[in-house]
């Protein structure tokens, strides 16, 4: 068979290729399908085991180990009995920006559909009734979870706990839970270090005080919660 860049088994050691000095079968093979991918368009089908055995002269064991890293490389997609080109790889860098945001900016129109909703009633075993006056999900607040301040209005409006926004307190421990509270006009907004997100990372999507652990807000609310301050 063709090697890529005229490389045959036993040649020098040349970029993406092992550390061990030779190209193994597998790898050219790879290599080759790699460029019949490139030629196709997103969902078309890739020869069988079979025919890319017989063209590249090899054995089908080589070309199953080919298209499995190619597909753990997502450039190609198990369908059915076979195998077809994938689409472009969605990814979400680390941003304060939501997962919609990132969608977006890839030229990608975001979605979402409910395939299940179950509830089930707390154990009493499990002792958390009474705990608190009210738990929110996504689903309650309309579908949209952090960083927007649905659930945090959402929660305002049915507890009745303050006149205001500006009187609710949001506590998190990651940026996006600090966005939400800031959208929301709540005048307290806490960050806690036991999170994903450090300082510099609850003070940039706009928390007005960094605690510790989560311990540390009632001595907080206690002492009035001055805006802008650091614990």
């Amino acid at each position: 068979m063709d090697y890529p860049n005229d490389q045959a088994p036993g040649a020098p050691v040349r970029s993406g290729i092992p550390e061990h000095g030779r190209v193994p079968k597998y790898y050219a093979v790879k290599a080759q399908i790699a460029l019949l991918v490139d030629e196709q368009g997103e969902g078309a089908a890739i020869p069988t085991e079979r025919d890319l055995a017989e063209r590249f002269e090899v054995a089908r064991e080589t070309v199953r180990q080919a298209l499995r890293e190619l597909v753990l490389e997502s450039k190609l997609r198990r369908q059915g009995r076979g195998t077809v080109v994938a689409g472009p790889k969605l990814e979400q860098p680390l941003s304060l920006a939501s997962y919609t945001e990132g969608v977006r900016r890839q030229g990608r129109t975001p979605g979402r559909s409910l395939v299940t909703l179950d509830r089930f009633p707390c154990p009493d075993a499990l002792g958390w009734r009474g705990l608190v006056p009210l738990t929110l999900c996504p689903a309650d607040a309309g579908g949209r979870g952090r960083p927007y301040p649905d659930m945090v209005l959402e929660a305002f409006l049915r507890t009745k706990a303050a006149e205001e926004v500006a009187q609710v307190a949001v506590v998190g421990d990651t940026s996006y839970d600090m966005l939400s509270g800031v959208r929301a006009g709540a005048g307290l907004v806490a960050g806690v270090r036991t999170g994903a997100h450090g300082d510099e990372g609850l003070r940039a999507a706009g928390a007005t005080h960094v605690l510790d652990s989560v311990a540390g807000l009632p001595a907080l609310l206690r002492g009035g919660g001055q805006a802008g301050r650091t614990t």
